[in-house]
This record gives C-alpha cells, structure tokens and sequence, in this order.
C-alpha cells in the first residue's frame, strides 16, 4: 500500500522496526522458564502442521484487515491530504498514509509476540518473563 503512493519509511521509522520491534522482543520472549511439571502432551513435531499454519494465516490475514481499515479510515478524515513527493525536498512532504500503517504495523508486531509467545503447559506464561516485560516498556516508551 506504500509504494502505491510512492513514498516509503524514514530511517527512523526502518531502525524501530529493526531493532527496537523486530529483535528485541523476539530474542527476549526465550527467557520464560520452563513449568513447575512436565506435561504428558509432547509439543507439535512438526511447524507445518494445520494449527501453526491456520494460526499464522489467520494473524495475516486479521493484520491485513486492520491494516486496510487503517488506510480507509485515513482517507475518510477530514483533514486527510493526499501524499505529494517533491524531488529534493527535505524534510519531505507529510504522509498521513504511511504514519498510520507504521503505527498499526508496530502494534501488530507487538500483539504477535504475545500471540506467538510460548506459554503452558512446555514453559511458563510470558507474564512471569520480567526481561520481556522490561524491554516491552521501554519500547513503548522510545515510541511514544
């Protein structure tokens, strides 16, 4: 949807997305330690299996939705003006576009780490990952 309006993110906003959303909650969602019990059910053997599978399409496809809501959403404001690239420009021109689709994409990135997170009955429940939890605050603090 981006580049149908010729514009793309600002190295900033690629830096947040890389470092600050992408690896950071990822690397520390591994710190959950394991259950008090071992369960008798052994984990999926297999990531291609029906439920990841339907689980990780239905996440896209519920992040596209929200994404193409964002977008009409944007567009139906009254003070929505449409992106205008000017060569040479510096700092560019607004777009109200791409600031909507970079919050909602960042937002979406944090619900799939708890969507995706590990949790019982193989290891205990993220909310006990004081690491995570940490690095989640501050990301929400450098964001906003």
């Amino acid at each position: 949807m981006l580049y149908s309006i010729s514009t793309t993110p600002s190295d900033f906003q690629y830096f947040i997305w890389d470092f600050g959303i992408a690896i950071v909650p990822f690397f520390t969602i591994g710190y959950a330690s394991p259950p008090k019990y071992l369960h008798p059910r052994r984990p999926l053997r297999l990531l291609w299996a029906i439920l990841p599978l339907f689980s990780f399409f239905t996440f896209l496809a519920w992040q596209t939705i929200v994404l193409l809501i964002g977008w009409f959403y944007c567009h139906a404001q009254p003070w929505f003006e449409p992106y205008v690239f000017e060569p040479g420009k510096h700092p560019p021109n607004p777009s109200y576009e791409e600031t909507t689709l970079f919050n909602l994409m960042s937002i979406g990135s944090i619900v799939a780490v708890f969507v995706f997170a590990q949790s019982p009955p193989f290891s205990r429940s993220s909310f006990f990952n004081s690491n995570f939890f940490k690095t989640a605050q501050q990301i929400n603090v450098t964001i906003n």
